[in-house]
């Protein structure tokens, strides 16, 4: 819903603010949407260090940077002070509303029911926390056979010492394997080419695999980065290329945890985390119900010197209360990393932490409501 809300809202006020006499053309809408990220990713998003106060996300830092566009009468004074309206307040203020304009309204109230470092979510699948760290399936069709290429690795975030194993497969227009012989190139940064190795298919299977061990001590120096795997067959070929991530993140749990609720309604979980170097840290974790339903995400990162301390792990009340489910709760799943370019990512920690009992009128919203 949060992507789409964006796109939306994008296109939405382009046409709003020319139906208000300001024009934006189509190269500047386009590049205020890549300078505010409005159709990328929706990951690492600034939050909260507490729970107490936390800076917009990236929507609503569209909206903001939007709000500042500011709008004179033609028929004032051009000395007075200028009206300002964002693009909620603008679609509001149309009298004959299109369905878009009621679905983006609702969509907006939905979006703003949380803390911005909070999420909803019904299923396990939709679960932010786990989709982080999905594999991608690389897929290229070839269009002189119909046939297709598909590459990928067992996972996206590795450690030091670590085994990738890469595997790639080639099926013609019918779905069935090629054989084929796979070569591929390791590339570290887009700069330094570290390795060349050919993929086998040792069980007849149709699909081809190769190990790769990041291991620092052998002639390799595999350093935190991003590597590139580019991949070429030799029947037809094709080629694609991928990436992954070796990961130093300088951050790991103790395995210490504690809850309580707070004065305003929130459900509290602290996480006692290990530092090793003075970094920016990012914490996302997901709370489930204790028969497994799932409720929500918190999400936080701040700044920690290195030993060890204790992590905020906010969970608004509304967010509870509308789950319907009572306590107690489990901290089931919690990603750790440290914010860099790229974003050094842990593995994702599993948890069976169940919080204490609390009594469900407890739990209230903390967020303004949004009209």
């Amino acid at each position: 819903m949060q992507k789409k809300y964006k796109a939306a809202l994008v296109l939405l006020v382009a046409s709003t603010l020319s139906m208000t006499g300001l024009v934006i053309s189509k190269t500047d809408s386009s590049r205020y949407a890549h300078e505010h990220s409005l159709f990328g990713p929706d990951t690492n998003t600034p939050v909260s260090e507490t729970f107490t106060s936390a800076p917009q996300n990236i929507a609503e830092s569209g909206i903001s940077a939007l709000s500042k566009v500011s709008l004179q009468d033609t028929q004032g004074d051009a000395q007075d002070k200028p009206v300002i309206y964002s693009p909620i307040e603008r679609i509001r203020a149309i009298q004959s509303k299109t369905e878009l304009h009621h679905a983006l309204l609702e969509d907006h109230r939905a979006f703003k029911r949380y803390p911005e470092y909070n999420r909803a979510f019904e299923q396990a699948e939709q679960d932010p926390v786990v989709q982080r760290y999905q594999v991608d399936e690389r897929v290229t069709e070839n269009p002189d056979d119909g046939s297709t290429l598909t590459i990928w690795t067992d996972k996206k975030y590795y450690m030091a010492g670590d085994q990738v194993t890469i595997y790639a497969r080639l099926q013609d227009e019918q779905g069935a394997s090629v054989a084929s012989r796979f070569m591929a190139q390791l590339i570290y940064n887009e700069r330094d080419s570290l390795a060349s190795f050919e993929l086998l298919d040792q069980d007849g299977d149709g699909i081809y695999q190769h190990q790769l061990l990041l291991n620092t001590a052998n002639q390799t120096p595999y350093k935190a980065g991003v590597y590139k795997l580019l991949i070429i067959n030799s029947t037809n070929r094709s080629a694609d290329a991928m990436t992954f991530i070796l990961s130093q993140p300088d951050i790991q749990l103790t395995g210490n945890f504690r809850d309580r609720l707070t004065d305003d309604g929130a459900l509290l979980i602290q996480a006692e985390v290990d530092i090793r170097s003075e970094n920016r840290y990012y914490l996302q974790a997901s709370l489930y119900s204790a028969n497994q339903l799932p409720i929500g995400t918190a999400q936080v990162n701040s700044s920690l010197p290195p030993g060890k301390h204790w992590v905020n792990l906010v969970f608004d009340g509304q967010l509870i209360a509308d789950s319907g489910e009572s306590s107690p709760f489990l901290l089931k799943h919690l990603s750790l990393a440290k914010v860099a370019m790229p974003i050094q990512r842990a593995p994702l920690s599993h948890l069976d932490y169940f919080t204490k009992e609390y009594a469900s009128e407890h739990f209230k919203g903390t967020s303004e409501a949004i009209p």
